[in-house]
């Protein structure tokens, strides 16, 4: 059975509807593989995930932290688990978390997807190129599979009635110790 991994982009205690969109896409790829999903997300916006997903991961993280795709990208490799299959909307911090998980991984990426289907035993991701003129179907045959999907490609899923507990994904070895902030800045003003 294969597990589907969602990496959830939240705005405060809201997730976007690019991740909601996503969302749908594992629902769907997991009732045709017969497998599971699971979301990971900021724990701000655990309380919307419990009525999306049947699994909810939570990671504690601050406003800051949440920015950081180096961050984000660390969390997943050491949460995915035994996922067979990640993905997370194309919006550009999508695009660039899947980016450093894939080179994490040593994974391929199938980005800006549009479509996802199941011929037997293989996923096959559904990719528009040129403007749509010309649609592409990739397959990925390496473990993890990891995909981003377009924005606006997928009908976003709908909230349930029914609620998960979300558990705690452990991050402080994640968070960085130190930050760096401007305190002056010299040099010559501009002519």
């Amino acid at each position: 059975m294969s597990k589907i991994l969602v990496i959830a982009e939240s705005s405060g205690p809201h997730l976007t509807t690019s991740t909601l969109e996503v969302c749908q896409a594992a629902f769907n790829l997991a009732t045709s593989i017969k497998g599971s999903w699971s979301i990971l997300v900021d724990e701000c916006a655990a309380n919307a995930a419990v009525r999306i997903a049947p699994d909810v991961i939570s990671c504690p993280m601050g406003e800051d932290e949440a920015q950081s795709p180096g961050l984000w990208a660390s969390i997943v490799v050491k949460t995915a688990g035994s996922a067979d299959i990640l993905i997370m909307a194309a919006t550009s911090t999508g695009k660039d978390v899947m980016g450093r998980v894939a080179q994490l991984f040593n994974a391929p990426l199938a980005q800006d997807c549009t479509g996802v289907q199941v011929d037997s035993d293989s996923v096959i991701f559904r990719r528009e190129l040129y403007g749509g003129k010309v649609i592409a179907k990739t397959k990925l045959t390496a473990k993890p599979t990891l995909a981003t999907f377009r924005p606006r490609s997928i009908t976003p899923i709908s909230p349930s009635n029914t609620l998960v507990e979300a558990t705690s994904c452990p991050v402080h070895n994640f968070i960085p110790k130190a930050k760096v902030t401007l305190q002056a800045r010299f040099g010559s003003a501009r002519m």
